[in-house]
């Protein structure tokens, strides 16, 4: 008798063991759960605060300038490198001279161009005469078709030879002194500083090839940024380089395109002043909204009914409903605009606000 309360009191007790541990693994009581899924005695209130959030007011941007603020110099005919006149660092203008260079076939263009010049004048000449003596009955007319012949023959061989030259960037007035010296230098097509030089002397390049020099400069830019949403209307725009300080935009993008596989805006913005800045320029772009009745409150303060979006102001005699606009929300915050201003306690939660009032109306009735 005394062995079987033994064992009853052993089970008992183990029992009582397991429903403890069951009880600790299993879910929390009521009152232990998250303030955010039980209800509250009383709505949480927060201050509507000027827009800040600089996850919803900030993007990536980056300068993008005009043609011209950067360029590759390579040249346009095979080439071999016999003197190199810049180095990385240096600062040129246009129509610096770079590289000088000897391209076998810009020599030969240049040479026929001189060449067929005099033979021109020559057959030009001597066509003249067989017109005057044909016209006397002297020779006859098949005399001067060959001869006129022989002139547009020469006319074919200075066109290719000038389409060559201006391939090559050669005044035809430089021909013969580039024939002379035998090489042709190739000079900076605009302003800035070189980046780099990627040829060494004696090497030899094919138009195909890497360029010879890398030169960057700077022109006037546009501000281009991706944004999830239209820009608010009123807001103060600026560009935040990396490096260097704010620069002002203007209040209306140039130009905006929607990315169909994505959605977002991408647009681009210019500076109130023209602004030199070198391409590619990355930062970010800032939106500043300071108009009246522009808050910002939590994400979760921002309610909807049939009417449209409402936040719940508290009030002296309790709250009330305040109709906004949203302008932009991300990141757990919404930038609102309605009858509001900075510093007015704001419902944290407008929907569980608003069950409160309803459910404790509903007990006073």
């Amino acid at each position: 008798m005394t062995r079987e309360r033994t064992d009853r009191s052993g089970l008992a007790h183990r029992a009582a063991l397991l429903a403890l541990v069951l009880g600790g693994c299993g879910p929390a009581p009521a009152d232990e759960a998250a303030p955010a899924e039980r209800p509250s005695a009383a709505a949480r209130w927060v201050e509507a605060v000027t827009p800040g959030d600089r996850s919803i007011l900030e993007a990536p941007a980056e300068a993008v300038a005009a043609p011209g603020a950067s360029a590759l110099v390579a040249p346009p005919f095979a080439a071999r490198v016999v003197r190199i006149l810049v180095a990385p660092g240096d600062s040129v203008s246009a129509g610096d001279p770079l590289v000088e260079v000897v391209m076998p076939e810009v020599l030969d263009a240049a040479a026929i161009w001189i060449g067929s010049g005099r033979r021109r004048a020559l057959r030009e000449q001597r066509r003249d005469e067989l017109e005057a003596l044909r016209s006397e009955g002297l020779v006859e007319s098949g005399r001067v078709f060959e001869q006129e012949a022989s002139v547009v023959d020469v006319e074919g061989d200075r066109a290719r030879a000038l389409a060559v030259l201006r391939a090559a960037g050669v005044p035809t007035g430089r021909a013969a002194s580039m024939l002379a010296r035998g090489t042709n230098t190739l000079l900076a097509p605009i302003g800035g500083v070189v980046a780099e030089v990627g040829v060494r002397l004696g090497e030899v390049r094919e138009p195909s090839g890497p360029p010879l020099i890398e030169l960057l400069g700077t022109a006037p830019v546009r501000i281009e940024a991706r944004l999830a949403r239209e820009l608010p209307g009123g807001a103060e725009l600026s560009f935040v380089p990396i490096a260097g300080e704010p620069i002002a935009l203007r209040d209306a993008p140039d130009a905006v395109v929607i990315d169909p596989t994505d959605g977002t805006r991408r647009m681009w913005i210019s500076p109130r002043e023209e602004q030199s800045l070198p391409d590619g320029l990355r930062g970010s772009l800032r939106v500043r909204l300071t108009r009246p009745g522009v808050v910002q409150v939590p994400a979760r303060a921002v309610a909807q009914d049939p009417a449209g979006a409402f936040v719940i102001r508290r009030t002296e005699g309790g709250s009330e409903r305040v109709r906004v606009q949203v302008l932009a929300a991300g990141g757990g915050s919404a930038i609102v605009e309605g009858a509001l201003a900075p510093g007015e306690p704001i419902a944290s939660d407008a929907t569980r606000a608003q069950t409160e009032t309803e459910t404790g109306a509903g007990a006073a009735g």
